[in-house]
């Protein structure tokens, strides 16, 4: 601050601030973006010119004094400022105590009005409670003021009706339809009042009343009759009005049902229709099974166009409404549904179960648009159906009668009972020839029975006796002919022929089971579709599997188990695994779709559903696993059988042959063939670890009578040869089931066989090399006392089998059919 005190006192004598300066500073400079260094340069723009343009040296005075003139008028603005600023905030604090003192009274004469208001409220209560309670009185004294008018003319008009004077009543109803209208209002009172009467004197009032009111009463029916067969709306809503507040118009809402046309054209078809005509039947056949739907489709056009006839003719509508749809489902649509199911019964169960089935579905779809028509146009602005419960009624009443009591489930399995036997009968067929037929013997195809006739007839009469000698000559005369070459040869046999199951055939019978699944799911009730479901998959199970899967492989495991050893066994029954196989993942597949949907509801019905199908399953699996062991011990029997063919000189040849000229015996071509086409129907029936359990087994169990086998026979220098390209071949063959565990064992059984070709001075050598080196020495003993040479080679027994010269090994030859089975003792 001094130092200022000191600059502007030096500066005292010289002039006021120059006018540029001022109009630099301004408060508008500093308003908005403002930069300083802008700023100094416009304050200093004019020094700098002129410093430039001067030649001497640079002066900073002028520009010091600028400077210092520039801070005093910042100085100046910036007291003016804060002055204005001062002064705004003395007005602002001013208008803040002024508008709440305004608020404040403002608020007071707001609270002033609410009390006036609130206070007149009260009043105007109290006033209306007065008013009200007025009101009351008034309407009360009306009302009876009105009924003891309305009473005096009862009692005036009952008298008048005892003397048997009608004539003003009479007046009343000739006034038009007000004054039918009122008319119907006082007769329905003096009915009423006569019932109540119990005077002397007064019969012949009782009488004249109720004469008067039937008058009356078909009096308006006329008019409603008349009207209706004109289409005068207004005069059948005028009769409509009179006869509701006569007796709630239940007259003329049956005439007025019974004459609809829909009714009249129905009733006439009826009539005309054939009944007894057998022709006739035939011709409407297929007409037949469509008009429930064109009756339905009727039913919709007619119930949306009536809808508007009945809301304008009658002031109960929707009642009125409620009999037409329930005389719908009771007459016309009921007499339509006994008649299709009346034909379908005729013809079969199935077409009883299908015409039932189609009806409902139909029905069912008429049912929910009449809903539809209900909640949309029928209700209106209520907003409340009307119809729901007529409709609910009517479709439950049209269907009672045919599944109540269990006697849908009973037709449904009526049905599928027909349907399995219909498509198992070949098989059926086939096991009941089977079990005539002696063990060993072809089973001759059965011979169809003859198609029986529709009379019946006694066994013993003349056209039975006559039906059956036809048919035998027919199969003699078709047998003679195939053997004279007359007649080609029957076509090939179809599985079920045979007695062995097939997935065509399941796949009919699932689709019989699915389409009943479909009708139960449709035509039960929801509280009764779990325990229906389960009965009908039990008759699944019980027919198809236990009486036809199951009864299938049990004969195909008993052709293997009683297969004549002598004969080289077939593979007919090795392709049933797979399709066995299929089968049941079919029925799982039917289980999933077509089963659980039904009985999901029911947990207890569900888990035991699944536990029965696992349980046939199980059982299915089970015979599955005997069916391929059966087959497996079919194949070594018939390979030890081929085997036992070896003649003992096929390894002692007589003389010595080279080993270009080699070949194998015939026991190994026998082998060899056979296990190749083993090995190919196993390939093409079975797979994955199935595939290699039964390969393995066979080489396995083959291994092992080869074994057995070399211990039988003696064997010479070349005919040692002989078996090594007997083994070779055998090795050769077992390759091809690409199993490591097995090639291992076909490698250490050539081994062995080197025993019979190495010279005696090498034995030693070769017992000790590859797999021979893990094998304990007492066990090569049986093989390699059948060298021929081996009585001479004592010394070399000897050395090699004396006391504490065997090896201990933990590799052992041979072993059972497989690793993990054990049995016999294992190299």
């Amino acid at each position: 601050m001094a130092a200022t005190s000191n600059r502007r006192g030096s500066l005292s004598g010289r002039p006021t601030v120059v006018e540029p300066i001022k109009e630099i500073i301004r408060l508008d400079t500093f308003k908005g973006k403002f930069a300083a260094s802008e700023f100094v340069e416009a304050l200093s723009a004019k020094l700098v010119a002129h410093a430039q343009n001067t030649p001497r040296q640079f002066d900073p005075k002028p520009f010091i004094r600028t400077f210092e003139a520039s801070i005093d008028e910042l100085l100046r603005l910036k007291r003016k400022v804060h002055n204005k600023i001062d002064d705004l905030e003395d007005q602002a604090q001013a208008s803040d105590r002024l508008r709440k003192k305004k608020l404040i009274e403002i608020n007071d004469a707001m609270q002033d009005a609410q009390n006036a208001f609130e206070a007149l409220e009260s009043r105007l209560g109290d006033v209306g409670k007065t008013a009200i309670s007025i009101g009351e009185q008034l309407e009360t004294i009306d009302k009876q003021r009105t009924r003891a008018a309305e009473a005096k003319d009862l009692i005036q008009y009952f008298i008048e009706f005892n003397a048997g004077d009608t004539s003003r009543l009479d007046d009343v109803n000739a006034a038009g339809p007000e004054g039918e209208f009122k008319t119907a209002v006082i007769v329905r009172r003096l009915i009423a009042l006569a019932k109540e009467v119990d005077l002397a004197g007064t019969e012949a009032a009782k009488t004249n009343i109720e004469d008067y009111s039937e008058r009356l009463e078909k009096q308006l029916l006329e008019r409603f009759d008349e009207a209706y067969r004109d289409g005068d709306k207004v005069v059948m809503n005028e009769c409509a009005k009179s006869l509701v507040e006569f007796n709630g118009g239940e007259s003329c809402i049956r005439a007025y049902v019974n004459q609809h046309e829909f009714f009249m054209n129905q009733s006439d078809v009826d009539e005309t229709q054939p009944r007894d005509d057998e022709e006739g039947n035939e011709a409407r056949e297929e007409p037949e099974s469509e008009a429930l739907a064109k009756l339905c489709h009727e039913v919709r056009r007619t119930c949306k166009k009536e809808w508007e006839v009945i809301r304008a003719v009658f002031p109960n509508a929707p009642v009125v409404m409620q009999q037409f749809i329930q005389r719908i489902f009771a007459q016309s649509i009921q007499t339509q549904l006994e008649s299709d199911l009346r034909h379908g019964d005729d013809d079969s169960v199935l077409s009883y179960l299908r015409a039932l089935f189609k009806a409902h579905s139909t029905i069912l779809a008429l049912a929910n648009d009449l809903h539809k028509l209900d909640e949309d146009v029928v209700a209106g602005n209520a907003g409340k159906p009307v119809l729901t419960a007529i409709i609910n009624r009517s479709f439950d009443d049209l269907f009672v009668p045919y599944v109540e009591g269990g006697k849908y489930v009973e037709a449904e399995q009526e049905c599928l009972n027909n349907e399995f036997m219909q498509h198992l009968s070949t098989f059926q067929e086939y096991a009941a020839q089977r079990a005539r037929t002696p063990r060993g013997k072809v089973v001759a195809k059965a011979v169809p029975a003859a198609p029986s006739s529709p009379t019946k007839t006694s066994p013993t009469s003349a056209a039975a006796m006559m039906n059956s000698l036809v048919t035998t000559m027919n199969v003699l005369s078709s047998e003679v002919a195939q053997q004279i070459g007359l007649q080609a040869a029957p076509e090939p046999m179809t599985p079920e022929e045979m007695g062995m199951p097939s997935v065509s055939l399941m796949l009919k019978l699932l689709q019989a089971h699915v389409e009943a699944m479909t009708r139960c799911r449709q035509l039960t009730q929801p509280s009764e579709m779990a325990k229906n479901g389960s009965l009908l998959f039990q008759q699944l199970i019980e027919t198809v599997g236990v009486k036809y899967l199951e009864v299938a492989l049990d004969m195909m495991i008993e052709d293997l188990q009683y297969h004549d050893v002598k004969q080289q066994p077939t593979f007919l029954q090795l392709p049933m695994v797979q399709v066995a196989q299929k089968i049941l993942q079919l029925l799982q597949l039917h289980f999933q779709c077509s089963i659980v949907p039904g009985i999901a509801s029911s947990p207890t019905a569900h888990r035991d559903m699944v536990v029965y199908k696992n349980g046939f399953m199980s059982t299915v699996e089970h015979r599955l696993n005997v069916l391929v062991q059966k087959q497996i011990d079919a194949i070594v029997k018939w390979l030890e059988t081929c085997l036992n063919g070896q003649k003992k000189t096929d390894f002692r040849p007589k003389d010595e042959i080279s080993s270009n000229g080699l070949t194998v015996t015939l026991p190994c071509a026998q082998c060899t063939a056979f296990l190749k086409d083993a090995y190919e129907q196993a390939t093409y029936c079975l797979a994955g670890h199935n595939l290699e359990s039964f390969l393995r087994e066979i080489g396995s169990s083959f291994h092992v009578l080869l074994l057995d086998h070399l211990k039988k026979f003696v064997v010479s220098q070349g005919g040692g040869l002989i078996l090594l390209k007997d083994i070779a071949s055998y090795q050769h063959t077992i390759s091809m089931f690409k199993i490591a565990f097995l090639n291992e064992r076909f490698d250490m059984l050539r081994e062995i066989v080197t025993l019979f070709v190495v010279k005696p001075e090498t034995l030693k050598t070769v017992i000790n090399e590859g797999h021979l080196s893990r094998i304990e020495l007492p066990l090569l003993r049986p093989f390699l006392s059948q060298r021929a040479d081996w009585s001479k080679l004592t010394h070399l027994e000897r050395d090699l089998f004396q006391p504490g010269a065997s090896r201990q090994q933990t590799a052992r030859v041979g072993g059972g059919r497989d690793g993990a089975r054990g049995g016999d003792p294992a190299f």
